[in-house]
């Protein structure tokens, strides 16, 4: 006898996402701490690559091109656009 239905399986625990900061909450010692970059150089930085960056999808919901262009300043990966 096969057990059906799946009443066996382990339960699955609901996702948790990190938080992601955004700079205008932070201070602009911390924005240069964090990314050794002024928060106007950033900006500047984001409208440059927004183009790039953005997808434009609805079946998912994508990251914004200010927390992409901050998570590669981050990661030293920042060439690679």
């Amino acid at each position: 006898m096969a057990a059906g239905g799946g009443l066996f399986c382990a339960v699955r625990r609901p996702q948790r996402y990190q938080e992601r900061t955004v700079l205008v909450e932070m201070a602009e010692t911390e924005i240069v701490e964090r990314y050794r970059l002024s928060g106007e150089r950033i900006s500047w930085l984001v409208e440059q690559f927004r183009g790039d960056v953005e997808r434009d999808t609805t079946r998912s919901c994508p990251l914004a091109a200010e927390t992409q262009v901050t998570l590669r300043l981050r990661r030293g990966l920042f060439v690679s656009f």
